[in-house]
């Protein structure tokens, strides 16, 4: 089975989305972790989206909090 680079990057958004919603520090940062790979990983199958997420290290969730 093959995974697509919109299937990571979708994990990587859901990720995020979880992210920003965690009240405790070590669960939020274990979200944005696991962004960050899912993100890799699409990124490196070619997803532009991906790609620029990374580049831009729109990964920290800190200042986003709702």
């Amino acid at each position: 089975m093959t995974t697509k680079a919109s299937d990571f990057w979708h994990q990587a958004q859901v990720c995020m989305s979880l992210a920003r919603r965690a009240s405790e520090p070590e669960l939020r940062q274990r979200y944005e972790d696991l962004a960050v790979e899912y993100a890799v990983k699409a990124a490196a199958r070619g997803d532009s989206g991906a790609v620029r997420w990374v580049e831009d290290g729109n990964h920290d969730s800190s200042d986003k909090q709702q």
